[in-house]
């Protein structure tokens, strides 16, 4: 028997992030150089990564050439991430309606875009047994396999903004939209589950031409729910617009038998002719 553990992590966290052309554009310090060395952050960029791992082969000889193979493997893996997007420490009033719609007055007033994925990850379990031997002639194996996995993706987008439906509609006063208490984002989980149950069988017909046949039997099942969390314009809508609160499952699900058929012929021990035939 074999058997491994695994674990490896990543962090990241930096304030280093410099945008010299916003800088320039906006006439703050720095701004037109690339290589400067201080950056102006409303919120710290950090990075995280952490992924564990484990597996089990175990093997058992039986009499006749027989061997039982047993593999269990099972990985985790874990994601977060948090950057400021602009790299602009202090909220600025930018002249969106006069650039847009040639209308005087600034449209917007903004603070630090702040694009967060707290909670990536998957966790995954999978089994597999085979069961093989050989004589002269005949080659064969056996084997069944199970696989799962839960997976989930989620992401906010914090962008406050003070938006003057005055100057653009001409009323209905400032409103706060895309802040700390509505932000932009989406939420998806997902399951994944596979079967499998297969078989090899290959002949030598002569010391040069061999035969193969196998089939395959699998079974899969994938099921998957997203809710739509931005209520704004629509930025982060993978559902579609006017999705707004809904949570979306689906699932799909196949039943499916492939084969193979291979003819090899070695006229030389240089040289191999393959032929094969599959679904």
């Amino acid at each position: 028997p074999s058997a491994y553990w695994m674990h490896s992590d990543f962090k990241s966290t930096s304030g280093r992030f410099h945008n010299p052309s916003l800088a320039a554009l906006l006439g703050l310090p720095g701004g037109g150089d690339p290589f400067a060395d201080t950056t102006s952050a409303n919120t710290i960029s950090t990075e995280e990564a952490e992924i564990y791992g484990a597996n089990l082969r175990i093997e058992h000889d039986f009499a006749n050439d027989i061997t039982l193979t047993s593999i269990t493997d099972y990985r985790t893996w874990e994601y977060s991430f948090q950057q400021d997007l602009d790299a602009v420490g202090f909220n600025l009033p930018i002249d969106l309606g006069d650039a847009f719609f040639g209308l005087p007055g600034s449209l917007v007033t903004y603070g630090a875009p702040v694009f967060a994925q707290p909670d990536i990850g998957s966790d995954s379990f999978s089994q597999e047994f085979r069961l093989s031997g050989s004589t002269d002639a005949i080659d064969w194996f056996l084997g069944a396999s199970y696989f799962s996995e839960e997976v989930n993706e989620n992401a906010f987008l914090t962008w406050p903004m003070l938006f003057d439906a005055d100057v653009l509609l001409g009323g209905g006063g400032v409103v706060s939209i895309m802040d700390d208490a509505m932000p932009a984002g989406y939420d998806i989980t997902g399951d994944n589950t596979s079967i499998g149950l297969y078989g090899d069988v290959t002949f030598s017909v002569t010391d040069q031409i061999d035969l193969t046949g196998g089939v395959r039997w699998t079974q899969d099942e994938k099921d998957y729910c997203a809710s739509n969390l931005d209520p704004s314009f629509g930025y982060l809508q993978v559902l579609g617009p006017d999705t707004y609160g809904e949570v979306i499952c689906d699932s799909a699900d196949s039943d499916e038998v492939t084969y193979r058929i291979v003819g090899d012929y070695r006229p030389n021990e240089a040289l191999l002719l393959a032929r094969q035939c599959r679904t």
